[in-house]
């Protein structure tokens, strides 16, 4: 939490040297562009170091959190101008600044060769994040090939993720990929989840005129898609019953608001009040304070997946932060059911083998199949006070393994009694700094004026839990 050199390389060798466990080591690489105090080019190196080390590239999960770490610190510490008025360079030394030759040959060239080495679609979906979130304009061309699929093997899922991961930098490349998105929109022969996604990001980053609005009102009344037409409609109805006064200022929804009243009387209305696809707005202003906060809630019903998404923002005068977002995409239920009930049943026959053998056949004459269920996979993605980043990804082979040690356990019960029936200690301590900002403005006078803003939280747990099984109690 302290965030200073010392501190960071301190943790650093506690890391490499493997006296954390990958558990203990989550936390304070997930929180390290948060918690970050001087990003000094040199720092910089050394956390490059550590994401790339042995005991942080042989852990999927740290892995994963390391580069999407160290791509946000690039970001914030090296592509966020002018550098000079964040940080005090002639205090803490030279930051880190856009023209560092080391971004356009070192560190892009290894983030891109993580994802031309993906073997998988995880794999591909955590690399895009990466280079997503570090926004680098030398990256955009590689990241459109993606987004428009003219890379072999790209699924719906990585152009999906390519469009999200570019939330942050969408607004600064706008013009580029503005004609991009809109073209994805309103190509109904694109995937939905690709559609609604560019559609998204259309709406809420790029600051969207009164004619892109206007056809996306239009459109609902040619879209074959129902859940398509269903987002656009409940878009444009949630923006437009928005009123002016609710809006916090420093709000980019107050313009897209007034937008979005003018074209909604050109779309199609959906009937029903409660929907299978949404996208809900919510601004609230205390004008006495001069602060306010806006939510999203929305849900996505996909081709082959659910999507529910979240983000609160809160307007503190000039201040604004958010203090959480996040994204839970979960695909295939239908297949994990049924995997979930052969496994208790233990009944493994296939359909032909259930049906009458008149009917079974004429099944086999017509050479027909049975259209395979999605397989499992979910998604989540969370971030927690504007730059704490967590994602998870399972799969089929997640539950496979979760499956094995439940059905273990079940055969060795002895085993998992002893386990149960015991004292477990229990030792929490958890410290966590909300806002925090320190700033030191000169006066006419010659004294300092110092701003400091500073939230910190402290979540303590000690004792134990006794299980005993002999006279079922728990203390």
């Amino acid at each position: 939490m302290a965030g200073t050199s010392p501190c960071v390389m301190f943790l650093k060798k506690m890391i490499e040297t493997e006296q954390l466990t990958a558990t203990e080591a989550l936390m304070p690489i997930a929180t390290l562009a948060h918690n970050l105090k001087t990003p000094t080019v040199e720092l910089i190196d050394q956390i490059f170091d550590l994401i790339k080390s042995p005991v942080v590239t042989s852990n999927p999960i740290l892995k994963a959190h390391g580069h999407l770490v160290f791509a946000t610190i690039i970001r914030k510490a090296c592509l966020t101008t002018p550098v000079t008025e964040v940080f005090p360079e002639y205090v803490f030394g030279k930051m880190c600044t856009p023209d560092n030759p080391k971004i356009s040959q070192v560190y892009i060239p290894h983030l891109v060769k993580e994802l031309k080495g993906a073997q998988n679609t995880e794999e591909q979906m955590r690399a895009i994040s990466v280079l997503g979130v570090l926004g680098h304009e030398s990256v955009i061309p590689l990241l459109l090939n993606y987004i428009e699929g003219n890379v072999e093997g790209c699924t719906p899922a990585v152009r999906t993720m390519a469009i999200y991961c570019l939330s942050d930098v969408t607004k600064q490349y706008r013009n580029i990929l503005l004609p991009v998105y809109s073209s994805i929109v309103h190509n109904q022969a694109e995937d939905r989840a690709i559609r609604i996604a560019a559609a998204f990001s259309l709406l809420m980053k790029m600051q969207p005129d009164t004619v892109h609005l206007q056809k996306l009102a239009v459109s609902t009344w040619f879209e074959k898609d129902v859940e398509m037409h269903k987002f656009i409609y409940s878009s444009l109805r949630s923006l437009s019953q928005l009123a002016l006064e609710d809006h916090p200022e420093g709000s980019a929804w107050k313009g897209l608001s007034t937008k979005a009243q003018v074209v909604l009387p050109l779309a199609k209305p959906v009937a029903g009040i409660i929907s299978s696809t949404f996208f809900s707005f919510f601004s609230g202003v205390l004008k006495n304070l001069h602060v306010g906060s806006q939510m999203i809630n929305a849900m996505v019903t996909g081709s082959t997946s659910q999507m529910i998404y979240h983000k609160t923002e809160y307007f503190l005068k000039q201040v604004q932060t958010t203090p959480v977002e996040f994204s839970i995409d979960v695909g295939g239920v239908k297949s994990l059911v049924g995997d979930l009930v052969k496994s208790v049943s233990g009944d493994t026959a296939s359909y032909l083998e259930k049906i009458h053998p008149e009917w079974k056949e004429l099944v086999q004459n017509l050479e027909i199949s049975p259209v395979e269920d999605t397989p499992f996979a979910a998604h989540v993605w969370t971030k927690f006070s504007d730059d704490i980043q967590f994602v998870f990804a399972s799969n089929f082979k997640t539950v496979d393994s979760i499956k094995e040690q439940v059905l273990e356990s079940l055969k060795s019960p002895g085993k998992l009694l002893e386990k149960v029936c015991t004292k477990t200690p229990i030792n929490i301590n958890k410290a966590f700094e909300a806002l925090p900002y320190q700033a030191v403005v000169p006066s006419d006078l010659g004294f300092p004026i110092i701003v400091e803003t500073q939230e910190t939280n402290l979540v303590s747990l000690k004792g134990e839990v006794d299980v005993n099984c002999a006279a079922p109690s728990v203390t």
